[in-house]
């Protein structure tokens, strides 16, 4: 099984006015890898050259000429949309102040260009867990060990309503499009349908691999093989990454990889966790239509 294939830069500076963008952006650990590949099968949609740019938090000093060259333009004369999913776009915290939606605001005014966005919300407590295993895996994120408490970040990035909060207040509620994680993992044909209305392609594609789960942690294994820091050091893993399928990954990882213990938050975490999002929570059911009571860990 092969990945979705995705076009090699171009790096020409075609004139993107009035081009569409869809940016996934959130949130973190809530399927956006697998968004990301279904819709790339979509012959409407144009995928990034790689899935997770993170341009507008990390590279935004690149240029828009840079943003431009991620997508082959000359491929794309027939694909309505734009399609990029960079999840960290949605981590506004004391720890990481870049405002995603504050310069892509401005990059839409200075190219002319119309954004989307797509927000994938999912139980507080199950996206907090993912995390921490996330991060055992991948220890450059950076996170506070689960024994000497919650980490604040990660409660913050939980913070759904403040999150989005940056966009609806640049961008019309109409462009904002908000969806339930656990309604795209019980019925992700039904969440495609309603990601293509949102985005004006159509919604009768049939998408093959929508059954295929992307960036499963119960397939992740930390990479422990001689020379990896060396590896991390000089950004070569990071080349490598982007070269592999997914597939061939998940060989690697079978390889050179080993299981890790499961993070399970106790119960004294979740009340705290809880009760920190408690007004967050409340805004994003009443300023925002969203049932957060649909949750199995929350009720408000």
């Amino acid at each position: 099984m092969t990945s979705p294939k995705i076009a090699a830069p171009n790096t020409a500076t075609r004139n993107i006015a009035g081009r569409k963008f869809a940016l996934i952006v959130g949130g973190i650990k809530c399927g956006t890898t697998s968004l990301f590949r279904y819709l790339s099968e979509h012959p409407e949609i144009a995928p990034c050259v790689e899935k997770e740019p993170k341009f507008f938090n990390r590279r935004y000093d690149r240029g828009a000429k840079y943003y431009k060259s991620l997508w082959d333009w000359k491929e794309i004369n027939d694909q309505k949309v734009a399609l990029e999913a960079t999840p960290s776009y949605t981590r506004f915290t004391t720890r990481n102040p870049e405002n995603s939606a504050k310069k892509i605001a401005e990059f839409k005014a200075q190219e002319n260009v119309e954004f989307k966005f797509i927000y994938l919300l999912r139980d507080p407590i199950e996206r907090i867990e993912s995390h921490y295993n996330h991060s055992q895996i991948y220890p450059r994120t950076k996170v506070r060990p689960i024994s000497e408490g919650v980490d604040a970040e990660l409660i913050e990035i939980s913070k759904y309503a403040m999150q989005i909060g940056e966009y609806y207040q640049r961008f019309p509620a109409e462009n904002i499009l908000l969806l339930n994680f656990d309604d795209f993992k019980q019925d992700s044909q039904a969440t495609l349908v309603q990601v293509c209305q949102f985005l004006g392609i159509d919604s009768n594609h049939q998408f093959e691999k929508s059954g295929v789960v992307y960036n499963s942690q119960d397939q992740r294994r930390k990479l422990a093989f001689p020379g990896l820091s060396l590896l991390e050091r000089t950004g070569l893993k990071s080349v490598a990454s982007q070269l592999l399928s997914e597939e061939r990954k998940q060989v690697a990882r079978k390889i050179l990889g080993r299981k890790q213990a499961r993070v399970k938050l106790s119960q004294g975490h979740r009340d705290y966790i809880l009760k920190a999002l408690q007004e967050d929570l409340e805004h994003l059911r009443s300023h925002y239509g969203f049932d957060v009571n649909r949750w199995k860990n929350v009720e408000i």
